[in-house]
């Protein structure tokens, strides 16, 4: 299975050529700036891009970047009670989530590097180092900006421990909170430095 990536570069790239996750790949201009390949299918979602962009005067410059690839925002469940059941999409819905909500951290800053994995079945049994990993993931994002109202990630599961309603309540308002403070910035960064055509100076 097959999966299209794409990485933004300034507008004066001519030429890419390189690799992803070690894999020689093909990247061609589908875009003004985006630059696209079709790769092999990443199991947890991540691609290691390392690339040579070569602009109009023929100067190359390398690039080594990692790419998240998710499904976009997927509405979070809220409203978590004792009469729930979890499975696994409710936990790749949050790992989809955190990575997304990377790729928001970075219009503004460097974002944190998370070790992520959206691949679970039905035949999927999560273990206690995996909960700390997720639980870690979401943890690392609040670095730049803790929302208010948020709740402190466990970072201590050990085997046997029940996961229950108010774990997956957390990992969820967290990753909510975050992307209504995110949302609201992106949408008002687009609008800085807008320039109305004619428009008189004072």
């Amino acid at each position: 299975m097959n999966e299209q990536i794409s990485i933004q570069l300034s507008s004066g790239i001519s030429y890419v050529y390189g690799t992803v996750n070690g894999v020689e790949a093909s990247f061609n201009l589908s875009a003004p700036g985006i630059w696209s390949a079709v790769v092999e299918k990443s199991d947890d979602g991540i691609y290691v891009v390392l690339i040579t962009a070569y602009n109009n005067a023929g100067t190359p410059t390398t690039i080594n970047k990692i790419v998240y690839s998710h499904v976009g925002w997927l509405e979070p469940k809220l409203d978590w009670d004792s009469n729930d059941y979890y499975n696994f999409g409710d936990l790749n819905r949050v790992e989809n989530n955190t990575i997304f909500v990377v790729e928001m951290i970075s219009a503004f800053d460097i974002p944190p590097i998370i070790d992520s994995d959206v691949s679970r079945d039905l035949k999927s049994i999560e273990f206690a180092d995996g909960l700390n990993r997720v639980e870690s993931n979401v943890s690392l994002l609040k670095q730049r900006y803790t929302p208010f109202g948020w709740i402190e990630n466990k970072l201590d599961w050990e085997s046997n421990q029940p996961f229950n309603y108010d774990d997956a309540a957390r990992l969820e308002k967290n990753l909510a909170l975050l992307h209504f403070y995110y949302r609201g910035n992106i949408d008002n960064f687009r609008h800085c430095g807008m320039y109305t055509c004619g428009e008189e100076v004072i």
